[in-house]
């Protein structure tokens, strides 16, 4: 199971890079609050928009516990770790576990 937080840390991080901030110059006049996702005491990457009917701080918790529980699955491998690319968002996937999903929003950000 440690292999597996480690594969998803890792995850993160590379998911929170692929996100890059766009230029000065395209940023709203207001920025969004940036609200840092937390696994086992590591933050691993900010989330600035809630979706559908959550907003930003219920969607971060959503984050926060599918990751807890991803991770607290015996049954759920990091060889099991995929992409599922919809229409205007792409799901991060442990075996039937959702991990996150990154909208076309997000990717702006």
């Amino acid at each position: 199971m440690r292999s597996l937080a480690r594969c998803l840390l890792l995850v993160a991080v590379s998911a929170a890079q692929a996100q890059s901030a766009p230029p000065a110059a395209d940023l709203p006049s207001e920025a969004a609050e940036q609200i840092a996702v937390q696994f086992r005491g590591s933050s691993l990457f900010d989330v600035s928009r809630g979706v559908g009917s959550l907003d930003t701080h219920q969607r971060v918790a959503s984050i926060e516990r599918r990751l807890e529980l991803a991770a607290s699955d015996d049954d759920a491998g990091t060889d099991e770790m995929r992409v599922v690319e919809r229409a205007g968002s792409s799901d991060l996937m442990i075996g039937d576990h959702l991990l996150h999903t990154v909208t076309e929003e997000d990717a702006l950000d």
